[in-house]
């Protein structure tokens, strides 16, 4: 986070859109998700993750992460999803800002 100036490219920001293979518990402490999350709470920033899968199970808005979405719907087997990956994270990315709406 330090080597990209994550704090100062923040600055501003409307959302912050990071990824995570499989967002579960252990997302949650101390891989650079849950640091992303963090940085963007203290900032006011909301924080959308897209992940090859939720645990749904977590509470991941204690940590700071506004949503959560897979991007597949955790429908597809992992080889499907690392397999088209590109395609994945891009419709979920597109439904995600669809969804989320002009910003005033």
């Amino acid at each position: 986070m330090n080597a990209v100036s994550l704090r100062d490219r923040l600055a501003g920001a409307d959302l912050c859109l990071t990824g995570e293979g499989r967002l579960d518990g252990q997302s949650l402490k101390g891989k650079t998700v849950a640091g992303v999350a963090g940085t963007c709470r203290k900032l006011g920033v909301p924080c959308a993750v897209l992940a090859g899968s939720v645990d749904g199970s977590i509470d991941y808005r204690s940590a700071g992460i506004t949503t959560a979405r897979p991007i597949d719907g955790n429908t597809t087997s992992r080889e499907q999803s690392i397999k088209n990956a590109v395609e994945l994270i891009s419709a979920a990315a597109e439904k995600l800002l669809v969804e989320a709406g002009p910003v005033n």
